[in-house]
């Protein structure tokens, strides 16, 4: 099986330990969530700096390596699927040419 360059990208940035995959998730139990409205993260700040630190420390930088890699997968994927799409269509026209020609 042929492996497309955007299946090997994405499958090489869920393997990179720099980069965590964030996803929506559903429990399939009764379980808690812990919501933290932005007074709760000031009195974070406030009251445990050393943690509130930890949490935020190089947010931005991560977002921003995220987002590239989004946009890398995102562009590789269509690019992909023009090249299949490419390829069909000349498929379907040698197919038809033969027909017509015989």
């Amino acid at each position: 099986m042929v492996e497309d360059e955007a299946g090997t990208h994405a499958r090489k940035a869920i393997l990179d330990t720099e980069h965590i995959r964030r996803f929506t998730t559903q429990a399939f139990e009764n379980c808690e969530l812990l919501g933290f409205t932005l007074a709760d993260l000031l009195k974070m700040k406030y009251e445990f700096p050393k943690f509130f630190k930890e949490l935020f420390d190089g947010a931005r930088d991560r977002l921003r390596k995220d987002l590239v890699l989004k946009f890398e997968v995102i562009k590789l994927s269509e690019i992909s699927q023009a090249n299949r799409a490419k390829s069909t269509t000349q498929a379907l026209t040698s197919k038809f040419a033969t027909l017509f020609m015989s």
